[in-house]
């Protein structure tokens, strides 16, 4: 797959742009926080002066889980981009990627996301493959011998052996799996994609009540 394939992260705090082209990667990054919407355009032009008038083989965009108005944010520019540019779209899960640079060398792993002060999403992989993805309360998180743990809150952290403390993926990550959802033609629909917020809508009613 000759050509730049970009990546964009607008999840959490920090916002990212990057590319890879042929087998090397760039990316910015600035820790805009409620600045999503401002930064990214900036960003944007400098990868834009990098990569122009070459060819654009796909975009892969952190689809979520993540906060609220930063998804809306990355999504808002990522729809303006694809009505410019007219490439393919893929989404990617935000505990995929940053799951994904740890499965190359351990099999059992526990990815964790922290929402609020008391609940979480997190996945379980087994033998490489996952086979949970649930969102509840920290002490629902299951702490299991031997399995490695990457998220960031001080009460998981202090309950496992090993956890690496990383709530923010990689452009490189995002890009990598995006490869793979390209290569298996899992494009996004930009006219009705949306991001995936903080929340499975079948929890909404049961943890507003629980608070």
């Amino acid at each position: 797959m000759d050509g730049i394939k970009i990546g964009i992260d607008t999840s959490g705090k920090i916002t990212k742009i990057g590319y890879k082209e042929n087998d090397k990667f760039f990316e910015v990054t600035y820790g805009s926080y409620h600045y999503h919407s401002e930064y990214i355009i900036y960003l944007w032009e400098r990868i834009e002066e990098r990569i122009r008038n070459k060819s654009v083989i796909f975009v892969a965009i952190c689809s979520g889980p993540g906060y609220f108005t930063s998804l809306r944010a990355g999504f808002s520019f990522a729809k303006a981009l694809w009505f410019y540019k007219k490439v393919p779209f893929v989404g990617v899960n935000t505990l995929d990627a940053l799951a994904y640079p740890f499965l190359k060398e351990y099999k059992d792993v526990i990815v964790f996301l922290e929402i609020k002060s008391d609940k979480v999403f997190w996945k379980k992989f087994v033998d490489g493959e996952e086979r949970e993805f649930k969102m509840g309360k920290i002490n629902d998180v299951p702490i299991i011998d031997n399995f490695l743990y990457v998220g960031k809150n001080i009460e998981i952290e202090s309950r496992v052996s090993k956890c690496y403390p990383v709530d923010t993926p990689s452009i490189k990550s995002i890009i990598e799996i995006g490869e793979n959802l390209y290569k298996e033609g899992k494009f996004l629909d930009m006219e009705r994609a949306e991001p995936f917020y903080f929340y499975f809508p079948e929890y909404v009613k049961s943890f507003n009540k629980e608070g």
